[in-house]
C-alpha cells in the first residue's frame, strides 16, 4: 500500500470541513445554505447574482439541477437524516420542478442510506427523509456553550469577538 503524504491528508482534512460549512459555494455561483436543528435539516438554495435576462428559467434550472447534485452528495458527506426540506429556487415550469425531483431521485438511488422523496409541498420545498445512520457530522465539531448550556444564541457583537 502507498502511504498518504501529510499534505495529501491536509487536503481531505481541508476539503471536508469545507463541505461542513453553513454555507455552500456551488460552481455557478450559487449557495446552499445548510441550517441542521432539532426537528429536521433545512436546505435554501439561492441563486447566483447573475441570473437574468432571456434565459432566466433555463439558468434556475441549471442551478436547481446543480445543487441536486452537490445536496446528494452533501447528505452522505454530513451523515444527515430525518427529516429534510429543501428549498430550490423557485421555477414557474411544472416540468423544471419535476426535472429537478426526477435528478434528486436518481442521485438518491446511489445513496446507500434509504431515502424517499415526498415531492414538492404546497409551498414549493422539496420534502425528503432519510434514515439516521449515526451522528450527524456537525455533531463532531459543535460543543455545547458552556455559559448557557446550548439554550441560547450569541449576539452579533459577540459573534463577531469570538
Amino acid at each position: 500500500t502507498i502511504a498518504a503524504s501529510p499534505m495529501q491528508l491536509h487536503q481531505v482534512h481541508r476539503r471536508y470541513q469545507k463541505a461542513l460549512r453553513r454555507k455552500v459555494l456551488l460552481k455557478s455561483g450559487a449557495t446552499l445554505v445548510i441550517d441542521p436543528c432539532e426537528a429536521m435539516t433545512v436546505i435554501d438554495v439561492n441563486t447566483a447574482h447573475r441570473s437574468g435576462g432571456r434565459d432566466r428559467e433555463k439558468e434556475l434550472l441549471h442551478t436547481n439541477l446543480e445543487a441536486a447534485r452537490e445536496i446528494a452528495r452533501l447528505l452522505r458527506l454530513r451523515r444527515m437524516g430525518g427529516i429534510i426540506l429543501i428549498d430550490f429556487i423557485d421555477m414557474e415550469s411544472g416540468a423544471d420542478r419535476q426535472q429537478v425531483q426526477e435528478a434528486m431521485q436518481d442521485m438518491l438511488r446511489q445513496d446507500p442510506v434509504k431515502c424517499s422523496i415526498h415531492g414538492f409541498t404546497s409551498l414549493g420545498l422539496m420534502e425528503l427523509t432519510r434514515k439516521r445512520s449515526g451522528d450527524h457530522a456537525e455533531a463532531e465539531r459543535l460543543q455545547t456553550c458552556p455559559r448557557c448550556g446550548g439554550k441560547g444564541f450569541l449576539s452579533g457583537e459577540e459573534n463577531d469577538h469570538a
